[in-house]
């Protein structure tokens, strides 16, 4: 009888450490960050993913070609902790149908990563600025009320936005945009500076390449995008 009292209670202390072990890693998984980074289905958003280590970061990335999301998925998923989001953003209503999977889903984020912006309809001028200055600021404004505190924002620039000489409706408009962005980061810092919030924002200043980047620049001249995954693992 006393041998089976003592096989009873060995079973009963098994039991108890595998669920606390469990439980243990549940709760390690839950202590990730959680990033979200916009305009992840090519060129510099792409890339972006190597920046994070899989321990302490789970990965969101937004596109809006939902089977070229997929596929990187398929590509990082062994070793990042991925997952995707598919929205065209040049819908105003699908900002806000993003912003409600987040938090069915995720529930609140630590980082965003604004990288996305739409290169369609180049020669449409109103196409661009409401889709990648209108937008993205109703974007970033709407996902902040869903940020944890300490939170994150970057928002992305580039060095064309110091350029005043005319390179095309295209390139002026992009220019005129990231000019805007650049603005834009300053003000809201300054307003979710009280929420523990921070937003700053990364000009790039050399070209790298993109498939935005190659309709319009010398392809041989256009820097490997993998060497700005050392300036956002400095920035995170």
């Amino acid at each position: 009888m006393f041998k089976i009292k003592i096989a009873y209670i060995l079973i009963l202390l098994v039991i108890i450490c595998i669920f606390l072990y469990c439980n243990k890693k549940e709760t390690f998984s839950n202590d990730k960050k959680i990033v979200l980074i916009t305009g992840t289905t090519s060129g510099i958003g792409k890339k972006i993913i190597k920046a994070f280590d899989p321990k302490k970061f789970k990965i969101i990335i937004h596109g809006r070609k939902c089977n070229k999301l997929n596929s990187i998925l398929k590509r990082y998923s062994k070793t990042y902790d991925i997952e995707k989001i598919c929205y065209d953003l040049s819908n105003k209503n699908n900002i806000y149908k993003l912003i409600n999977e987040i938090i069915v889903r995720f529930s609140k984020i630590d980082l965003l990563i604004n990288n996305f912006y739409d290169s369609s309809n180049i020669s449409n001028i109103w196409y661009q600025i409401n889709t990648n200055l209108n937008n993205y600021i109703l974007l970033t404004s709407k996902i902040s009320y869903i940020m944890n505190p300490n939170s994150k924002i970057i928002n992305i620039s580039s060095g064309l936005a110091d350029s005043t000489n005319s390179n095309g409706t295209f390139i002026d408009t992009y220019s005129i945009i990231k000019v805007a962005i650049e603005k834009f980061t300053k003000i809201y810092a300054s307003k979710l500076y009280l929420d523990n919030i921070g937003v700053i924002c990364l000009k790039i200043d050399d070209s790298y390449k993109t498939p935005l980047t190659i309709k319009f620049l010398d392809n041989t001249q256009l820097k490997d995008p993998n060497q700005l995954v050392n300036v956002f693992k400095n920035l995170i």
